[in-house]
């Protein structure tokens, strides 16, 4: 599976809500970036690709709950702590989140997520260019 932007907007999101999060609260999370449809799209291809769990609502049988994986959650923590010595110093520091962001892509056998780190990454260092200039 090759992970898109629509793809790891939804993971970042999702990265926010550790106990899960409701489709409908996620759609509005996201209103105005990812369309309804796109969104049921998206989940359901993480899903089935076990990237994202879905559980049902203890107190809602009908509504579910979406999750992150385990293996994701866990890589996001990891990577957020470099991020946010980033933030602190950007001008100095982003040569060095590149090269750990380099050195976990070359370490990771999962090829879904070496995609994300890669989309991660992306975002990451055009959302710090900007905020430099």
């Amino acid at each position: 599976m090759r992970l898109n932007q629509v793809h790891a907007t939804i993971l970042d999101e999702l990265s926010y809500h550790v106990e899960g999060i409701s489709f409908n609260r996620l759609a509005s999370k996201l209103h105005g970036k990812i369309s309804r449809v796109t969104l049921i799209k998206a989940l359901d291809t993480l899903a089935k690709n076990n990237i994202v769990s879905i559980e049902r609502d203890n107190f809602h049988s009908q509504k579910k709950i979406f999750k992150l994986s385990s293996k994701i959650k866990a890589l996001i923590e990891e990577m957020r702590v470099h991020e946010e010595t980033t933030l602190k110093d950007p001008m100095n520091e982003l040569t060095s989140l590149i090269h750990i962001y380099s050195n976990k892509i070359r370490e990771t056998r999962d090829d879904v997520l070496k995609n994300y780190l890669k989309l991660r990454l992306s975002k990451l260092v055009s959302n710090l260019i900007l905020n430099i200039l």
